[in-house]
């Protein structure tokens, strides 16, 4: 499920914003132009899940599909590293894990040793609202930076798509 971000400043390209999307729809047979059982809304939600799915480190950046099957946690049980050539990610276990065990990877690993306010601040980019990862609420507590708005329950993770 893509976020989007109403407080991110969009700029307009037609390379990035129409020609892109539609290629890929293109390879899939789509034309939203053609085939009235689509609408150019799915060029907006072609555009926010290449935004979420996307990995970058500082001297590349890539589309992996496999991203989208992991979501968030900043003590992750897994991590990733991509090849020299920057064209295969390696997902490795930072732990032994349980058979169902959900896998996390940590949006943002570049981050990794920031307080939990600037952590939170970089990961809404993939999160709509604040991180509640266990790590973020138990350092929030620690530092008593305040309540947890509105009641929220802390959650294991939070996934792409979730709100509370």
């Amino acid at each position: 499920m893509p976020t989007y971000h109403r407080q991110k400043r969009q700029r307009f390209s037609v390379q990035f914003d129409i020609v892109i999307p539609n290629e890929a729809l293109q390879q899939f047979g789509i034309d939203v132009y053609a085939d009235l059982r689509y609408d150019t809304w799915v060029l907006f939600a072609i555009s926010a899940r290449l935004d979420n799915n996307s990995w970058s480190n500082p001297s590349c950046a890539s589309l992996n599909p496999l991203f989208s099957l992991f979501n968030h946690s900043c003590e992750p049980n897994v991590h990733w590293s991509s090849s020299r050539d920057h064209r295969t990610i390696k997902i490795t276990a930072s732990r032994d894990l349980v058979k169902g065990e959900q896998l996390f990877v940590e949006y943002d690993s570049f981050e990794h040793d920031k307080p939990v306010a600037q952590r939170r601040k970089r990961l809404a980019r993939w999160i709509d609202g604040p991180c509640l990862c266990m790590r973020c609420v138990r350092e929030e507590r620690e530092i008593g930076v305040g309540k947890l708005e509105g009641g929220r329950v802390p959650a294991e993770s939070v996934s792409l798509g979730d709100t509370f």
